[in-house]
């Protein structure tokens, strides 16, 4: 009676976990058909001109500092897919980038100085952030020598997008090369299934801000063919909205 009793338990919990496996895999393909459905047919949809045209209309007599506009996509991922993170280097930068640089190395400090970066340091900038100053910085990269020491303070920079890794590139040799190409870059990071970074400003011209969705868009979707491997990753809708506005679907 008792082994009748465990194995109906185990049953029924067997078939909890496949009944929500079964839901899981259903709402993740309504949500695949979705993001195939074309974006032209959302009520809110316009073109990218179009879409300026109304934004700029919300904004008027506000700073430039008030009118960023901002691009949210949703994506549509399988189980066990990364969350996307990386850095667009737009041709149009909303502003130049603040880049921290770890080294012990005076010569390369005194060369990431002249490049502009806005913190740069050694063993008493890690030692700084292990006592919980913040880095004032939206990207950093670390010369080879100190990339072991920054094991110290992974807890603290990897969240916020800013651990030097040689997979990602930022531990390098050549300062001069990697900080110019990050100057004016911006960083991104999913979260959830959402990606939502700015992308321009309202007193952008529209070529501005189409060649800066251009750019966008190339890049997140070669991240995403990569991140995904063998795996589903999709982008779903991708909203362009601005502070006062409303959220509107456009190409991308």
């Amino acid at each position: 009676m008792l082994r009748t009793t465990v194995n109906s338990l185990k049953k029924k919990k067997a078939d909890a976990k496949d009944a929500k496996k079964k839901m899981e895999i259903k709402e993740f393909n309504k949500l695949k058909i979705k993001a195939s459905t074309p974006i032209e047919t959302h009520p809110l949809y316009m073109t990218i001109p179009e879409a300026m045209r109304y934004l700029r209309a919300f904004e008027v007599g506000k700073s430039s500092y008030d009118t960023t506009l901002t691009l949210q996509a949703t994506i549509v991922a399988s189980k066990g897919v990364l969350p996307l993170q990386g850095s667009l280097a737009l041709p149009h930068p909303l502003k130049e980038t603040k880049i921290a640089l770890f080294t012990t190395d005076p010569e390369k400090a005194e060369e990431a100085k002249r490049l502009g970066c806005s913190v740069v340091g050694g063993l008493e900038l890690i030692q700084a952030v292990k006592d919980g100053k913040a880095l004032d910085a939206q990207q950093a990269f670390a010369t080879p020598e100190i990339a072991q020491q920054l094991n110290q303070i992974a807890r603290v920079l990897g969240p916020k997008g800013l651990m030097p890794s040689a997979k990602k590139g930022t531990v390098i040799s050549d300062i001069a090369v990697a900080i110019g190409s990050a100057k004016g870059s911006m960083p991104f990071k999913q979260k959830e299934h959402y990606l939502c970074f700015p992308i321009a400003n309202c007193s952008f011209s529209d070529k501005q801000v189409l060649e800066n969705i251009t750019c966008a868009s190339a890049a997140i979707r070669e991240l995403t063919e990569k991140t995904a491997s063998n795996k589903t990753c999709v982008l779903n809708k991708v909203i362009l909205s601005s502070k006062s506005g409303p959220g509107i679907a456009i190409n991308f």
